[in-house]
């Protein structure tokens, strides 16, 4: 799902364009996402460093982390999924194998499995002034029931059988007779809300995520120091532009947000304090 009217070329990448339009149920997923990010600390404690250079232009410090190697379909119509979207990102992932009980024991298929629902699922929570009443409130995903939800949300959607391991359905056998056809239903609505306009995206170094429906492969994943989340950004024409203390520093465009697993608390950062990355600047156009 595009905006129905496009984005004015001349304007900074880093400035919405409120003059895009966008369909009624678009707009409300969208809106929707928003209260994911903030769950999320990519950046750490760090604080955003931001200088205004010249119009259009902004000098930012980030750390540069990957480059996007596959590209997955697109997420296009709110509230409505089917399972052969679901197989495509699986297919570019490498973990298409779901009759194959083994498979979704591996790192790789359970960080796919993260990414769908970007790791957020429904906790309890309580009314301001009413303690005697509970709400769904959205929280940091429950990784052994989310585990099974997600096997349990692929059957739904495929209407097939996925098998599990006897001995791990017998385990966790409260947990699993614990799991309602309305459960599955929230996870959907999480999995679509996660999902909507964004592409899945694979790094050089075997990252899995979700970014937006622009990405491409070949585009820069970045962390900017005070961000919530990773960003992916695309080289802009200028591929570097001297600053005013001659400094030669990267040009690029932001493309959008994105959901990497393992790359979402705070990991890049403590990379970079023990010596394993290193930060710099660069300049958003």
């Amino acid at each position: 799902m595009r905006p129905i009217t496009s984005r004015f070329e001349d304007l900074p990448s880093w400035v919405p364009d409120w003059s895009q339009r966008f369909k009624t149920a678009a707009l409300c997923e969208l809106n929707r996402q928003q209260p994911l990010i903030s769950l999320y600390r990519a950046s750490g404690d760090t604080q955003a460093e931001i200088e205004y250079l010249a119009p259009g232009k902004l000098h930012v410090k980030g750390v540069l982390l990957d480059k996007i190697k596959k590209v997955g379909t697109i997420h296009k119509r709110a509230r409505i999924f089917n399972g052969d979207i679901v197989k495509n990102w699986q297919q570019e992932t490498g973990v298409y194998h779901p009759e194959d009980p083994e498979t979704m024991y591996s790192p790789k298929y359970q960080s796919l499995r993260r990414c769908l629902n970007e790791d957020i699922c429904y906790g309890v929570g309580g009314i301001e002034g009413k303690p005697e009443e509970v709400t769904l409130v959205l929280t940091r995903g429950n990784n052994s029931r989310d585990r099974f939800m997600y096997e349990f949300w692929q059957h739904d959607l495929n209407k097939k059988e996925v098998k599990a391991r006897r001995e791990d359905a017998e385990e966790n056998k409260e947990l699993v007779e614990s799991i309602r056809l309305q459960d599955l239903v929230k996870y959907g609505n999480l999995v679509s809300m996660a999902t909507f306009r964004r592409r899945l995206t694979v790094t050089e170094q075997g990252g899995i995520g979700f970014g937006p429906a622009e990405a491409e492969v070949g585009d820069q994943l970045c962390c900017l120091y005070g961000g919530k989340t990773p960003y992916i950004l695309r080289k802009s024409s200028q591929t570097k532009i001297r600053t005013l203390f001659k400094k030669s520093l990267r040009s690029y465009r932001l493309v959008g947000d994105a959901f990497i697993d393992g790359l979402m608390d705070g990991e890049i950062i403590d990379l970079v304090s023990k010596g394993h990355l290193e930060s710099e600047y660069i300049i958003l156009e």
